[in-house]
């Protein structure tokens, strides 16, 4: 009789799985450990009454949270919400731990607190756009913060070098008032240049085969040209098109992407930090520092606003190197446009695909404009109903920007939360802005969904009105208020009557921040918004070639969560000078 091998035996007999299955354990061992440690970490955390907030379990040692936090941030962060509801979450994220906090009451509690602060995120940023070395060094020391006290442990560190307070006092201070004023007067003037000067006619449509294209070239003359004087693009003929490559690259560059990994995206910001560098040496070379009263006006055609010259005068008092310039002003050339341009094109198209809404926003301009400078309307637009809806629904819509807060000291609280001075906390605005149990999303239709999603563009979504009680940003308790009929078509009589309403929503739409660090240029932005896209709908007859390629149209969430997201693809329009 055959000798034949029992089941066992017969496995054992396989060399390939007698080997390949220790190789496996031995492989998977460290992760699946981590797992089960992190786990039992988590839930221990998890049903204590302790104020250290629970770390969800993860495989990977040493990277932790890293690939889902950066690699799929909007999802991740859902999830973290969908599960923790109003409770912090700590994650491992690459060398850091951060502290995600969620929207709503956390939030208001965080921006309001005076015990924190936003250098750890204001550090990392600057080095994204060049900063380094020494002149890193010299900002990173500086602990004294943004208040006119200084932080205990440097009350005796010198005036002259309290770059983040003198920085902090003069973006506030210049990005308001009279020198705020100069600085719009001077973006639309140079904006109604631009716009007017495109050589199209009156009776010819002229395809243009990309709006947001057109929208992102002029805006960022105009503002560049407000900003930074009349010659920069003399001295700098190529910045447009060298930012625009940087905006591109700068997610590859903030998720720290060695320059061997991503060699175009770091010659991307060496291109135009040699704009910048252009600029600055023209300036320093033709300005006339004893003329005071050239130093103390709101706006000149060498350095352009006043904060820049403010701020090279901050700078060389703390000791900065010249070398270091145009990474300093490469931040503030960002902020002023990458997060705005997108902003006003997502205002704009939205207001295409609609010929009732056209109708009633072109109105509302023209409204505004009559017996009015183009800087009288764009002020005027600025509190006009439909204008403020559209503005404040389009940063909801588009922005999706982490804001990040470390605590001055140990002992740092909210609520039954305690944090240490090495925490921090990360907040995300995307959350706030698509949280579908807050907004009202109108009338739910037949089939029952809702009439405008989180995830759509709504005009009205801050317009109360005061015949429709299913109006208003926030969503009521009662859901038979949004089965209610609606009137079929509004107008801009039925707009002026309406109220604009943000009250009740901070904590969950802070694209600018919040608390006493929230965003200096929101005054320019807001302006530049509004008007950038007022004055295209004063100038031209503006039709979309393809209504429904353009409603496929998407954010583009390559940019996320850096702020203002871009399209995802072009928009044809085809325009005409209008008949004024």
């Amino acid at each position: 009789m055959a000798n034949t091998l029992s089941q066992p035996q017969q496995w054992l007999a396989m060399p390939e799985l007698s080997v390949a299955v220790p190789v496996a354990v031995a492989l998977l061992s460290p992760f699946l450990l981590t797992y089960a440690y992190t786990s039992f970490r988590y839930f221990l955390a998890l049903y204590s009454d302790g104020p250290t907030p629970a770390t969800p379990p993860y495989f990977v040692p040493m990277l932790g949270h890293t690939i889902p936090f950066g690699f799929d941030t909007d999802r991740y962060l859902r999830s973290l919400r969908s599960r923790f509801g109003q409770n912090p979450v700590r994650l491992l994220v690459g060398s850091d731990i951060l502290t995600f906090v969620p929207h709503g009451e956390m939030i208001q509690t965080l921006f309001k607190s005076r015990e924190v602060n936003g250098k750890a995120m204001a550090i990392k940023s600057i080095s994204a756009f060049g900063y380094k070395g020494e002149d890193l060094k010299l900002l990173d020391a500086d602990n004294s913060g943004t208040l006119p006290s200084p932080n205990p442990g440097f009350e005796d560190w010198p005036p002259e070098k309290r770059f983040w307070f003198t920085n902090y006092r003069a973006m506030h201070g210049l990005l308001q008032g009279a020198t705020l004023v100069d600085m719009l007067s001077k973006f639309i003037e140079k904006y109604t240049a631009r716009v007017e000067g495109k050589g199209v006619g009156f009776d010819e449509w002229t395809t243009i085969d990309d709006l947001f294209g057109m929208m992102k070239d002029d805006l960022f003359h105009a503002a560049m040209q407000a900003l930074c004087g009349d010659h920069v693009f003399e001295v700098a003929p190529d910045m447009a098109e060298n930012f625009w490559k940087f905006d591109s690259s700068l997610p590859t560059i903030f998720k720290k992407v060695p320059r061997w990994l991503a060699p175009s995206a770091h010659a991307a910001r060496d291109r135009v930090l040699g704009d910048i560098k252009k600029y600055l040496d023209y300036a320093d070379e033709h300005f006339d520092w004893n003329n005071e009263e050239l130093v103390d006006c709101d706006w000149e055609p060498i350095y352009g606003a006043k904060l820049m010259r403010v701020r090279q005068q901050i700078f060389r008092k703390i000791g900065q190197r010249k070398e270091a310039g145009p990474a300093a002003e490469l931040g503030l050339i960002w902020a002023t446009n990458s997060n705005v341009i997108p902003t006003a094109f997502w205002t704009v198209l939205g207001i295409l695909k609609s010929e009732s809404l056209k109708a009633r926003a072109v109105a509302e301009i023209d409204e505004a404009f009559q017996g009015n400078t183009a800087m009288a309307a764009a002020e005027k637009l600025c509190s006009s109903k439909l204008s403020m809806s559209m503005y404040h629904e389009s940063l909801r819509y588009a922005v999706g920007v982490m804001t990040v807060r470390s605590p001055n000291a140990d002992g740092y609280r909210i609520g039954r939360w305690g944090f240490k001075k090495s925490d921090i906390l990360v907040t995300s605005s995307w959350a706030g802005h698509r949280d579908e149990t807050f907004w009202n999303t109108g009338r739910i239709l037949p089939d029952g969904t809702d009439e405008y999603p989180v995830n759509t563009w709504w005009a009205e979504r801050f317009l109360e009105y005061p015949s429709d009680p299913a109006s208003g940003p926030v969503r009521k308790p009662d859901p038979a208020i949004y089965r209610t009929e609606k009137k079929a078509v509004r107008t801009h009589e039925d707009d002026k009557r309406a109220t604009v309403v943000t009250a009740g929503t901070s904590g969950h739409s802070f694209p600018y921040g919040g608390g006493i660090k929230i965003c200096p240029g929101r005054f320019f932005a807001k302006n530049e918004m509004i008007a950038g896209a007022a004055m295209l709908l004063r100038m031209y007859d503006i039709e979309l070639v393809d209504p429904v390629a353009a409603s496929k149209v998407g954010l583009n969430m390559h940019f996320f969560p850096f702020g203002a997201l871009p399209p995802d693809g072009k928009v044809a329009v085809r325009i005409r000078r209008r008949k004024l």
